[in-house]
């Protein structure tokens, strides 16, 4: 999920979800994937509701995986850092719970 700070809508087709290692993926969404002002957007590694406890992501990606221990989240536009988060296991709220990263 990535919430936009900014006042206006941000379109990240083509930018890219990666790790420190070799998971990577160029979102290829066929046209414009927008972020709105001041809001979310979710990614997803399955777009089926029923695995997902109802919800339906906005984008289904492919080739990137989230360790359950310790692993980075990397979103870059050309080859620029966007937004990274590090995490450990448990951290900040133990396993088996979402979060949502919305600072700066």
């Amino acid at each position: 999920m990535k919430f936009n700070d900014e006042e206006t809508d941000i379109d990240i087709n083509q930018w890219t979800i990666k790790d420190a290692g070799t998971d990577e993926h160029q979102i290829n969404n066929n046209g414009p994937l927008i972020v709105p002002a001041l809001g979310f957007l979710v990614l997803g590694r399955n777009a089926d509701p029923i695995q997902n406890g109802g919800y339906i992501p906005d984008y289904e990606y492919k080739g990137f995986i989230l360790a359950n221990t310790a692993d980075e989240i990397l979103l870059e536009n050309n080859s620029v850092e966007i937004c990274r988060i590090d995490y450990s296991s448990g951290w900040p709220v133990g396993d088996g719970r979402s979060m949502a990263y919305i600072g700066r």
